[in-house]
């Protein structure tokens, strides 16, 4: 009787047309498939998000439906001894300790705005970051495009990880500029572990970021160069990114596992 939507694929298709591979357009035609004809049988429908609640109206569903939100795990708080942290990942992978680090976390690279990513890095002026990229999609292809822009030597390939907590934990600010994402996960974990995060407003967790506060919201549209005056001010200013790591802490401990559990409780199921 009740379905949970994690993702709307006809509008998902619609926004991504011409930058998919042929296997996921087909498996989106599918699902669009079923969505049409199973969407509206069903009495009550879940959105993970306010984008997708909106989604789902735009298609025609009115009523039955609520948004109950993704959470983050106990294991994603801020570490103890932050500093203890970059140095054991510092050596790790040889890069300063000292410098900014940027992190960039999920599958489907081009859909998650990595090339967008590095374009920032190739083009920043008066900031030079270092970039982690945890991930895997096709990462030769995605080296060359590193090695491309003159940015290679400044990013890390860990992959994913089992502690992806250290690496949000470390970090100056993670990076999601996604073209289409209808929650963004690592944006809610980062911010658990204090790192404020840029955002694209194509991604759900938007709602949970306020412009200037936990982060930042850029159009899904605007150039790259947009970025750079919120990104320096933060990386400039220690007693601003402190406020803002602070901000992004308090805004995630209020959106647990635990918390969504209630909220589905509380609409009866």
């Amino acid at each position: 009787d009740v379905s949970t939507v994690h993702v709307c694929h006809t509008v998902r298709a619609r926004a991504l047309a011409g930058l998919l591979p042929l296997r996921t357009r087909i498996h989106h035609r599918v699902c669009r498939f079923w969505e049409s004809r199973l969407y509206p049988r069903f009495p009550y429908l879940i959105a993970i998000s306010a984008k997708v609640r909106e989604e789902l109206r735009a298609l025609g569903r009115h009523g039955g439906m609520a948004t109950v939100l993704h959470g983050v795990g106990s294991e994603f708080t801020p570490a103890a001894d932050r500093g203890a942290v970059r140095k054991k990942l510092a050596d790790w992978f040889s890069i300063p300790a000292d410098e900014p680090w940027f992190l960039f976390v999920g599958g489907e690279f081009l859909v998650k705005g990595l090339d967008r990513v590095l374009e920032f890095l190739a083009a920043a002026r008066g900031v030079k970051p270092w970039l982690w990229v945890l991930g895997n999609d096709h990462l030769a292809h995605w080296k060359q495009e590193a090695e491309r822009r003159g940015v290679a030597d400044r990013v890390r390939w860990p992959e994913f990880l089992a502690d992806t907590a250290s690496f949000y934990q470390a970090c100056d600010l993670l990076l999601l500029p996604s073209r289409y994402d209808a929650f963004g996960l690592p944006a809610l974990e980062a911010m658990a572990c204090g790192c404020p995060v840029l955002v694209s407003d194509q991604a759900g967790v938007a709602e949970l970021v306020e412009h200037g506060k936990e982060g930042w919201v850029v159009p899904g549209n605007a150039p790259v160069a947009s970025w750079l005056p919120p990104i320096s001010a933060l990386l400039t200013d220690r007693a601003r990114w402190e406020e803002c790591s602070g901000h992004a802490v308090r805004k995630a401990v209020a959106h647990t596992w635990e918390q969504a559990q209630q909220a589905l409780t509380a609409v009866g199921l």
